[in-house]
């Protein structure tokens, strides 16, 4: 299982009727493009499935989870974090040709009255994100944003050249999209994170092609991350709507509570779940390698007994019962989810001690020694295996000492480009993956290039045993000059940072000038 273990919350029938009943008379007084907040208290049962003809979670890729068979066909789109800050859950947009087409006709002839869903998380960008579109040039059904006034606005479209949206667009943050379109009333609604903002609409037949994140015409370039995609045959009311959005549990816009964010995870498969904290206590439940438990009352085993001597508390079918805490793994979402960049950064480099910081100025004289000193290596190497290369000085590892250097700079400015893409989106050709992208690519473009004429070089040398031999003394200089150089220019470079930062704190605090006015008054600036 994938999900969480969570608290339901039900309302009495009589309050969802009477609170039903004041939100539709409510909503019969609305005036046009005024906005309305789905309320919390409107929870009544919800049939999320009904009427689903697609559905996109993108943990299998573009795989249609409805049930309908409507896979989508990825296009030039990137895996990235899903809106749970899960790993590979969603797919980012970078070009203006990304796109993942769907076999769904949302054209008014094919489906009078249809809603769009989607989780979006807007980045840097000034041009219009497109979301969800059939739009041939002629203002189709669409979720996208549009400028309005002197801001981005999520909007749809109203068919007639303008759109229907008053809510402004934030980047890095997600937020819940819902665009419903009625042939039969000739409006549409855009709901953003429970605001909703309607209009009339006069739509024509658009393109029987749906894209997620292009128009079919054709789009600028943007970057998003577009997640949990849903396509209703059917117009969605306010509270499943409210319903669909609270699906999410976890929404990853605020770091610090993801960080506090701690759960256990099952190390183990086909756990039991006991009915009391006790080895031999009866089973009423099982639990799966993977499962996720967000609980976190710790309860001593029953009676003393020495082994299992904790246990976690849980709620399983509505019935407390007991999991040891031996088989289970507590984490939180920032550690489960670090890309193998990040891992790698977290368990070899331990910046507060200095016998750390003394073992890497160690190495990194080592590495630069030994390159420069190659000539007299190659020397004992040749008298060694019996041949008569004179030798030169190491550029390889030069080469990588240099790349440590720019990688450092390209990490403290570019950090989550680059470890988005070498942490888990790398490809030999980065195409739509930004500029931070291709400068690592170009970097390791020009290490393969040294490494080749290095490995030519040596076997150019007369004996192979030299040759294998100087190429690896090689690589072990160039993997500590490159891990060496990476980690402390990204320390020099944080130094000076904060040196700036208190020296201006300083210049403001002591360098200040004192004028006196024609009158004798003294002033400070």
């Amino acid at each position: 299982m994938r999900g969480y273990y969570m608290k339901g919350m039900f309302k009495k029938l009589s309050l969802v009727l009477v609170v039903s009943g004041v939100v539709c008379v409510l909503a019969s007084c609305r005036r046009d493009g005024e906005a309305e907040k789905v309320e919390d208290s409107v929870i009544p049962s919800a049939n999320l499935m009904e009427g689903l003809i697609g559905y996109y979670s993108f943990d299998e890729k573009a795989m249609d989870e409805s049930e309908s068979g409507n896979h989508g066909e990825v296009n030039g789109a990137n895996r990235e974090k899903d809106v749970n800050g899960n790993r590979n859950g969603s797919y980012r947009w970078n070009s203006g040709r990304d796109n993942i087409k769907l076999p769904i006709d949302i054209n008014i002839g094919a489906l009078p009255e249809v809603s769009l869903c989607a989780w979006v998380y807007p980045l840097s960008s000034r041009n219009g994100i497109v979301v969800v579109s059939n739009d041939d040039g002629g203002g189709d059904r669409k979720i996208h944003s549009v400028m309005s006034g002197n801001q981005q606005v999520w909007a749809c479209s109203d068919g007639k050249g303008g759109f229907i949206g008053a809510i402004p667009k934030v980047n890095n943050k997600w937020v819940f999209l819902v665009a419903t379109y009625s042939e039969k009333t000739r409006r549409a609604s855009i709901y953003v994170d429970g605001v909703g903002t309607s209009g009339g609409t006069s739509m024509d037949m658009g393109s029987s092609t749906t894209l997620l994140g292009a128009n079919p015409s054709g789009n600028k370039k943007f970057e998003a991350l577009i997640d949990e995609v849903r396509i209703y045959d059917r117009i969605l009311t306010r509270s499943e709507i409210y319903s669909l959005r609270k699906l999410k549990p976890f929404i990853n816009n605020n770091e610090e509570d993801v960080e506090d964010a701690y759960f256990y995870r099952v190390s183990q498969d086909n756990l039991i779940v006991r009915s009391e904290p006790l080895i031999g206590a009866p089973t009423i439940g099982n639990l799966a390698k993977g499962d996720v438990l967000n609980f976190e009352e710790r309860v001593p085993s029953k009676g003393g007994a020495s082994q299992f001597n904790e246990w976690l508390k849980i709620e399983i079918d509505g019935k407390p019962g007991y999991v040891g805490l031996k088989y289970l793994d507590h984490t939180n979402r920032v550690d489960e989810n670090m890309s193998r960049f990040e891992t790698a950064m977290d368990d070899f480099v331990d910046w507060g001690k200095w016998q750390f910081w003394v073992a890497m100025v160690v190495l990194l004289i080592i590495g630069f020694a030994g390159s420069f000193a190659f000539e007299h290596i190659d020397g004992l190497l040749a008298a060694i295996t019996g041949s008569d290369y004179e030798g030169n000085l190491a550029f390889f590892p030069i080469m990588t000492a240099l790349t440590g250097v720019v990688m450092a700079i390209l990490i403290v400015i570019w950090q989550d480009g680059i470890e988005y893409y070498i942490g888990e989106n790398f490809t030999i050709w980065p195409s739509g993956y930004g500029f931070s992208a291709w400068a690592v690519w170009v970097l390791l473009l020009s290490n393969l290039i040294v490494f080749s004429i290095l490995v030519f070089e040596s076997l150019s040398c007369g004996n192979l045993i030299h040759a294998v031999l100087r190429v690896v003394l090689q690589l072990v200089l160039a993997a500590i000059t490159f891990i060496t150089s990476l980690i402390v220019t990204i320390a020099l470079i944080l130094i000076v940072i904060v040196v700036a930062i208190v020296g201006i704190f300083l210049s403001a605090a002591f360098c200040r000038t004192v004028y006196t006015d024609r009158w004798g008054n003294k002033y400070v600036e």
